[in-house]
């Protein structure tokens, strides 16, 4: 029986993969991996790394999305599955825009679970094109933004990602809300609070998560612009 093998911090975790569900391809961005496992249902996995999981990822964007409490126009970045663009648009929101510099990441998911038909909504504008390269050349403002990019690990992930939430800060309007997947690292998270602190002049608070596919604590940062 074919089987996943992703490597964490903690160690290694193998997926039974479902006869003739393992789509794998590479894109000019990544890797990309999707598959039905028997308990988690279908999987997404960005270089070798879980992102989704069909039996768990409402409980992660939900959570997402409720803690933004996004009113107004919208901003995603990331997002390619389009589960928190889905989550968004059933509140009561303008416009979203979802920047995801991966299109052809984008499209498979077009045909997953996860989206439950939301890259149909013409309330949606998908964008694909670099985050910092669109927060730098767009003129438009935001009464919410999600950050919804892939979890910080290095030295370089940590500057990168830090920079584009002070960017977005940016494109706030008063009162805005930005929401930041940190990760599942605590020491990591604590280090974005500090350097949004300190940079956005913003007041900043987290929260945590319990994702099962994800094995551990999943970490939440809520900035308020006043």
């Amino acid at each position: 029986m074919e089987t996943f093998e992703e490597i964490q911090s903690w160690g290694v975790t193998h997926y039974t993969i479902e006869k003739g569900s393992h789509i794998s391809v590479k894109t000019d961005k990544a890797e990309i991996d999707i598959f039905t496992n028997p308990y988690f249902g279908r999987m997404l996995f960005i270089d070798g790394v879980l992102q989704s999981s069909e039996k768990d990822e409402k409980l992660y964007h939900q959570t997402l999305v409720e803690y933004c409490k996004p009113t107004g126009r919208v901003l995603i970045a990331g997002g390619a599955e389009g589960a928190t663009a889905r989550e968004v648009l059933t509140r009561p929101v303008l416009k979203v825009d979802m920047v995801d510099w991966d299109k052809e990441l984008v499209n498979l998911m077009r045909r997953e679970v996860f989206c439950e038909g939301v890259f149909d909504n013409p309330s949606l504008e998908i964008v694909h094109e670099d985050i910092m390269k669109y927060l730098t050349s767009s003129c438009n403002f935001y009464d919410s933004i999600i950050i919804d990019l892939l979890d910080p690990h290095t030295e370089d992930e940590i500057k990168w990602l830090s920079a584009v939430c002070v960017l977005a800060t940016t494109r706030l309007t008063s009162g805005g809300t930005l929401v930041l997947n940190a990760g599942g690292n605590y020491d990591i998270m604590v280090r974005l609070v500090h350097v949004l602190e300190e940079k956005c002049l913003c007041r900043t608070e987290y929260k945590t998560i319990f994702i099962p596919s994800f094995q551990e604590l999943w970490y939440l940062i809520k900035i308020c612009k006043v």
